[in-house]
């Protein structure tokens, strides 16, 4: 996943990244921020030890797009810290600033002026000028020179593009034990060509994405190891690496792409049974109780259709299309040239073909010829057509007095 917006927050920045398979144990939190290196996002803070070492591990987590968890680290800090201004602020950066198209939305303005104050360090008093300036990036570089040892105010100084390019290097190698977002930014950057950069380089991309995945395993590194390895065309590997971002952050936020990736990954599996449902459709259209049993498995509750007998199209309920069909005495009917799309996310498809057969009327045999386009929904496990348009080609289509 990777954050779009710059916004006032000054970690925003960071987006989540590749894989992880971590160091040779699992850090406890995820990351680590200060294993071996000594290197913190903030190093002065009015917390306890404790409250200070969760509110790092929570500046780590917003730095990789995991708010949730960096809400319940600062969230624990303040429960065994109370007067922790760190977690506080942290919240605050969180929380949403909306402006004034919605002053009456988004807590992050309230949370800041609550801090007026309150006890806190020098570092923390500089965060919180950061949060309050109109020109965030430029107080972040002052600030910066000011703490040359507190790797957040380096982090938010960095600017999107070519000259942050080179500074996400000289961060991650001056702040080692923070170099993760760094990492994951650089694996985007070459992979999707951001920041100035005029092409992509899948094997830049991917050393950085082994390197993000030896310093952090939170969620996020395997939503966007996914995301990267599925544009790559690696769709098997980017399931299997988006089932680890489920694993460790729940389905609620990390399942739709898991969705995805797997009908990506069964996309021929998925073509056929477009195919399957519309052969079916036509196949039974002689026999009413074989025709209403395939309807109901291959039709949405609610479908659109315009119908080739020149009338408007028309909402309806899937009964209401098998009672229509049904109306009319089929003799035979089969469909040819079927010809199926998908879009972006494979949810959908659409699918042209050509349907053909014959019915009878008072006045005998009629033959039937349409040129059929139609959309199906792919979410709910098996086809379910809803929308279709028919256009007469050569013969004729469904009577209109039916």
């Amino acid at each position: 996943m990777i954050q779009s917006r710059l916004g006032v927050f000054c970690l925003s920045l960071a987006v989540a990244g590749a894989a992880c398979t971590g160091q040779n144990e699992t850090p406890t939190f995820g990351s680590v921020t200060t294993v071996g290196t000594g290197d913190q996002w903030i190093s002065s803070t009015s917390c306890t030890e404790q409250g200070h070492a969760l509110v790092n591990e929570a500046i780590m987590a917003s730095q990789n797009i995991e708010f949730g968890r960096a809400w319940g680290l600062s969230q624990a800090a303040l429960m065994i810290d109370p007067t922790c201004t760190a977690a506080k602020i942290t919240q605050a950066a969180i929380a949403s600033d909306f402006g004034s198209e919605f002053p009456d939305l988004g807590s992050q303005v309230s949370r800041l002026d609550n801090l007026s104050g309150a006890p806190m360090t020098d570092a923390e008093a500089a965060w919180m000028d950061i949060l309050q300036s109109e020109e965030w990036m430029t107080t972040c570089a002052e600030v910066a020179a000011d703490f040359p040892q507190e790797g957040l105010f380096h982090w938010c100084a960095i600017t999107p593009d070519l000259e942050g390019i080179e500074a996400l290097k000289t961060f991650a190698m001056e702040f080692s034990g923070l170099a993760a977002p760094a990492y994951n930014m650089l694996a985007y950057g070459y992979g999707q060509a951001m920041w100035g950069l005029e092409d992509e380089d899948e094997a830049t991309s991917r050393e950085y994405l082994a390197l993000y995945s030896e310093v952090y395993s939170g969620p996020n590194a395997f939503d966007s190891r996914a995301e990267l390895l599925a544009q790559f065309g690696d769709i098997e590997n980017a399931l299997e690496a988006q089932l680890g971002a489920i694993d460790r952050g729940g389905n609620t936020t990390y399942g739709r792409n898991a969705q995805i990736y797997s009908r990506k990954n069964d996309e021929e599996d998925m073509r056929k049974a477009v195919v399957d449902a519309i052969d079916e459709l036509m196949e039974a259209i002689a026999s009413e109780e074989e025709q209403r049993e395939v309807i109901n498995a291959s039709v949405s509750e609610e479908v659109s259709m315009c119908l080739s007998n020149m009338t408007p199209c028309s909402h309806m309920s899937r009964d209401d299309y098998a009672d229509l069909v049904s109306g009319i005495d089929w003799i035979e009917g089969s469909a040819r040239d079927i010809d199926v799309t998908f879009n972006d996310d494979m949810s959908g498809a659409i699918a042209l073909h050509i349907q053909e057969g014959a019915y009878m009327t008072d006045e005998g045999r009629v033959r039937y010829s349409t040129r059929v386009s139609s959309v199906w929904n792919l979410t709910s496990g098996t086809p379910r057509m809803v929308h279709a348009n028919y256009a007469p080609m050569g013969g004729s289509g469904i009577p209109a007095s039916q």
